[in-house]
């Protein structure tokens, strides 16, 4: 495999896509650089489904990995969001909830009290939006 096409979808059609080094793509260009990801440049709000809440805590995150603008709603999985926990020493190093996923933008929840050691770290964001 030297190329790889860049799916083409509608409802994202006007946005097209952007490498790890921010250059714009369309849905149908053939791409060749293994090493960068690609991502819509769309923000996408969390949902229930993309992580784990324990007492307002958020503790996971399953990311889809088209995703690198995020932003974290006042309420996921019928709580209010307080925080994001503290991360783990796993044999890789320190992990936090967002560690490592490829993200360039968060938009944070007004209801955020605690943002836990090493919860964004590895990431390449660009901006971190703390207003209500």
């Amino acid at each position: 495999l030297s190329e790889l096409t860049l799916p083409v979808n509608q409802a994202y059609s006007l946005l097209g896509w952007k490498d790890g080094n921010d250059q714009s793509h369309q849905g149908g260009d053939q791409v060749s650089d293994f090493g960068t990801c690609y991502y819509v440049p769309a923000p996408y709000k969390l949902t229930d489904e993309d992580v784990e809440v324990i007492d307002g805590m958020i503790n996971s995150y399953t990311p889809d990995m088209t995703h690198r603008l995020i932003i974290i709603p006042d309420t996921l999985d019928g709580q209010v969001v307080k925080g994001i926990a503290d991360g783990e020493i796993d044999t890789f190093g320190d992990a936090g909830v967002f560690s490592g996923k490829e993200l360039k933008s968060v938009d944070l929840p007004a209801t955020l009290e605690y943002i836990g050691d090493v919860a964004f770290k590895d990431n390449e964001l660009k901006s971190m939006d703390f207003s209500p």
